[in-house]
């Protein structure tokens, strides 16, 4: 399976002319990602409750098909790729989960996964999003300020820029 995302965002990266440096983070991307698949399936299992928490490799498809939505303007450097990453993962697998205890396992495991394989700092990769000025993003509500999306473009535009959504604090 890491070999055919890879190769996946190995080609994307290739033929979209995106900059060495985020490039060169293909095979972080795919690592992170088989690793929160692999700890959602261990840590968060199926219940009565919680029956939709079955994941499957399709998941791990949509991460990497979701970080293929991005141009190499909005996608310039290896910064905004982890944060893309953590975007795309939590849309994919924490989208699914009922309650903020699962809510803040996500957060954690995503923290990790931004330590190694990435090898930054969490809390200053997302300092932007640190609303109480602690300089940490240790909540649910800070966390959910990390937004992708394509809104920013004109209406009837046939190319829509998928970027990173800033949201300034006062």
């Amino acid at each position: 399976m890491k070999s055919i995302f890879t190769s996946i965002l190995s080609y994307y990266f290739r033929t979209g002319g995106f900059n060495p440096e985020v490039s060169g983070m293909n095979e972080k991307i795919v690592m992170a990602t088989l690793n929160i698949y692999k700890r959602i399936g261990e840590d968060l299992r199926p219940t009565p409750v919680k029956s939709h928490y079955t994941f499957n490799l399709r998941d791990v498809s949509k991460v990497i098909c979701g970080f293929c939505s991005i141009g190499k303007e909005a996608l310039a450097n290896s910064d905004v790729g982890i944060r893309l990453w953590a975007h795309e993962t939590v849309r994919v697998f924490g989208d699914r989960l009922v309650n903020d205890t699962d809510r803040k396992w996500m957060m954690g495991a995503i923290t990790e996964c931004v330590r190694a394989p990435f090898g930054a700092q969490f809390d200053i990769l997302f300092k932007h999003l640190d609303n109480n000025r602690d300089q940490k993003v240790d909540t649910l509500d800070e966390f959910r300020g990390l937004l992708f999306g394509d809104i920013y473009t004109p209406f009837g535009m046939p190319e829509r820029e998928y970027t990173e959504l800033l949201i300034l604090i006062e």
